[in-house]
């Protein structure tokens, strides 16, 4: 880069030998190139006009350093152009002269097209684009055509150099706004303080952290119930068909905002509530599981969108409007890992003796704890169980002769590879 400035600063210096008339330099401009994806870039860098008599005719030199990350190059353009005539069609002043170009440590000399709706006079007055304007048009812009850019006289190019620039000069504020742009940042940081302050009161007022706790400690207890119901309702065939997996898991990913009033009252305002389960065709017709979302209220989504300011705070985005407080991104996932399964027991006085498939109880003495105080008489039983977050529930089923058959034989499957590993071992 170093290198790149001397060059343009050599370059420079040889133009200044001609009387100059005037000069002002821009601070910052906009840039449209092969870089920018025909997006406007500003870049915090030198634009600069100078004004000379050149052989009897009026010219302008044009430094324009363009050192933005986005070009991936540092890179600086020197224009020397005189006005040659009135696109009357285009309704544009075109001035054609010579171009240098240097890229990192490579310069190119060639010619350029300048095209402009204003005579280059006026940017010489710290005219252009309002500091934080949109480019909605290309009335103070100019563009740059350029046309036989080689390194030396046998032509040699390395690399494509830049074939059209669009510049968008940005007026230069002056001191007094410079001044009041200050004063109002100052404001705004006092302001702002004050605000995070007010926050932070209520927010510990209404114990916010509690209530978001709550509002999940409840959705987890909620969907973890609903987890159980599902496996509980489901065929007791289907649960021996899936039962290839010992381990299962469910998720919940639930996403909710929350609004506290004047009052201090603490409402759910948003939330997206996400609930998957794969397992015995729960899914079948929803392949992105359960969803559901509660629909905003159009005065609390109106007042929403008043606030001003958002504040990362406990967490949390935080705005505030008058007495009002919207939280944001006040969501969490869970996985339920859940296991279940179908054993059989045989009791016989005190004597419990129990019979599985291959798969293993991962929590048997509470099983058998469970089976020793439910199961008082005599008898061959059925259990279900499930164990979802370290939660037991266990039932004796009800079977029809074809159930009881089917289940005998799920569990003939387990003696004999108890009896294989047996045998192996």
């Amino acid at each position: 880069m170093k290198k790149l400035l001397l060059i343009l600063f050599t370059i420079s210096l040889c133009f200044n030998v001609f009387s100059q008339d005037s000069t002002y330099t821009y601070e910052k401009y906009g840039v449209i190139n092969q870089y920018t994806n025909n997006m406007v870039l500003e870049v915090d860098d030198i634009l600069r006009f100078s004004k000379h008599k050149l052989k009897n005719e009026n010219c302008f030199i044009i430094n324009i350093n363009d050192l933005s990350s986005s070009s991936k190059k540092s890179t600086g353009f020197i224009l020397t152009i005189a006005l040659k005539g009135y696109d009357e069609l285009n309704e544009q002043y075109v001035y054609i002269g010579d171009a240098i170009e240097a890229i990192n440590e490579l310069v190119y000399i060639g010619k350029c097209l300048v095209k402009s709706k204003n005579k280059l006079d006026i940017y010489l007055n710290n005219q252009g684009y309002n500091y934080e304007e949109i480019y909605y048009n290309n009335d103070l812009s100019f563009s740059v055509n350029f046309y036989n850019m080689r390194t030396d006289e046998k032509g040699y190019i390395p690399q494509i150099p830049n074939k059209f620039i669009r510049i968008y000069p940005i007026r230069n504020k002056t001191e007094q706004e410079k001044r009041e742009k200050a004063l109002k940042e100052k404001q705004k940081q006092e302001y702002e303080k004050r605000e995070i302050e007010e926050i932070k009161l209520i927010l510990d007022e209404v114990n916010i952290e509690k209530k978001i706790s709550n509002i999940k400690n409840d959705m987890i207890k909620s969907y973890l119930q609903k987890t159980r119901d599902i496996i509980l309702n489901t065929p007791i065939e289907q649960l021996i068909e899936e039962n290839k997996v010992k381990k299962k898991n469910a998720y919940l990913n639930y996403n909710f905002e929350l609004h506290i009033d004047s009052n201090k009252n603490v409402n759910i305002f948003e939330d997206k509530c996400r609930y998957e389960f794969s397992y015995y065709d729960y899914n079948r017709n929803k392949p992105f599981g359960d969803y559901k979302e509660k629909k905003l209220s159009t005065f609390e989504l109106s007042l929403k969108d008043k606030c001003r300011n958002k504040y990362y705070l406990n967490n949390f985005n935080c705005c505030k409007i008058g007495n009002d407080i919207f939280i944001e991104d006040c969501g969490f996932s869970y996985k339920f890992i859940f296991e279940t399964d179908i054993i059989g027991v045989k009791v016989k006085g005190d004597n419990l003796k129990y019979y599985s498939n291959e798969n293993r109880i991962s929590q048997f003495e509470e099983v058998h704890d469970w089976c020793s105080k439910n199961i008082t008489k005599n008898g061959f039983y059925f259990i279900h169980y499930i164990l979802i977050d370290g939660e037991l529930v266990c039932r004796t089923l009800d079977l029809n002769k074809t159930q009881k058959k089917n289940l005998k034989q799920y569990l003939k499957i387990g003696l004999l590879y108890k009896l294989n590993n047996y045998i192996n071992n």
